[in-house]
């Protein structure tokens, strides 16, 4: 199948419309600091960037160069590959990260292989990609055998419909849906750990049931959450899923480096209930004004 621009959805799976380059800072540099010598130190006229690059912030509070139009995947590795370089020497961490999907292949009859499923997945783009899983192969009471895939999306998006032919198996793709913002720490959606200093540390407890011995890989219990069960909500569900009221994050003021000027858990929740507080009150007035 051909390839065609970014953005262009192909086979029901967008691909990406711009590669990133992030740019983390720890305690020994600034982000005014790695910015000024980032300015000093790459021309985006040589990289022919300067038309077709914007920033934004991150959610864990870094800085992301998206590159957009052709060639963007080569224009952002050149532009990693000279950030790497000039701060080899610095508290600065470079990323190049890549947009994922994943998706289930069912239908497999028993001759399939792990093996076998990898060497489609490599055909469908020329170009070798890094970070490509595979699951196991589990059968399920059809019969037939199912596996998981997580792939880069641009790899994905070569896939040349809903059914594929796999040794002898017609089989069935399932596109998933995009996982939910999700704090590995406390476990709860809605945020990451660095935009929300909870005292609760889940970050060694199971997904499906909360327990702190096993992972779910192993687990045979039925869902808890155990975010949902502390708020005595209703928890027969994973952790983290769609089923999980989301806890938005705690905005913090951005300095001259995102650890600056943080908070403890206990003067950050004194705050929230304050502000609570407030908008009940102002809400309550709100009803009596609307009555007269």
């Amino acid at each position: 199948m051909t390839r065609t621009g970014a953005g262009t959805r192909i086979g029901g799976i967008r691909q990406p419309r711009a590669s990133a380059v992030v740019i983390i800072c720890n305690e020994g540099c600034t982000y005014a600091e790695a910015m000024t010598l980032a300015r000093e130190g790459i021309s985006l006229e040589e990289l022919d960037i300067i038309d077709n690059m914007r920033m934004r912030r991150a959610v864990s509070g870094g800085l992301v160069l998206e590159i957009y139009g052709e060639d963007q995947e080569i224009k952002a590795d050149r532009l990693a590959d000279r950030l790497v370089d000039l701060f080899q020497n610095r508290d600065v961490i470079i990323r190049r990260p890549t947009k994922r999907t994943e998706f289930l292949i069912s239908g497999l009859d028993d001759l399939v292989t792990r093996e076998d499923v990898a060497e489609f997945i490599n055909k469908l783009d020329r170009n070798k990609y890094d970070g490509i899983k595979i699951g196991n192969i589990k059968m399920t009471r059809s019969g037939m055998g199912t596996i998981w895939i997580q792939c880069p999306t641009i790899m994905a998006a070569n896939i040349p419909g809903r059914r594929v032919r796999i040794g002898w198996s017609w089989a069935k793709i399932d596109i998933l849906k995009k996982r939910p913002l999700r704090c590995y720490k406390c476990l709860a959606r809605g945020h990451v750990r660095q935009k929300y200093p909870s005292e609760v540390d889940r970050s060694g407890a199971c997904f499906n049931c909360g327990g702190t011995d096993y992972t779910i890989q192993v687990c045979r219990n039925r869902p808890c959450c155990p975010v949902c069960k502390e708020r005595g909500s209703p928890y027969n569900h994973r952790a983290g899923s769609e089923n999980c009221r989301p806890v938005p994050p705690i905005l913090m003021r951005i300095e001259e480096n995102t650890n600056a000027g943080r908070r403890t858990a206990g003067e950050v929740r004194a705050q929230n209930n304050e502000t609570l507080r407030i908008r009940g009150r102002n809400g309550e007035a709100g009803n009596m004004a609307s009555k007269y």
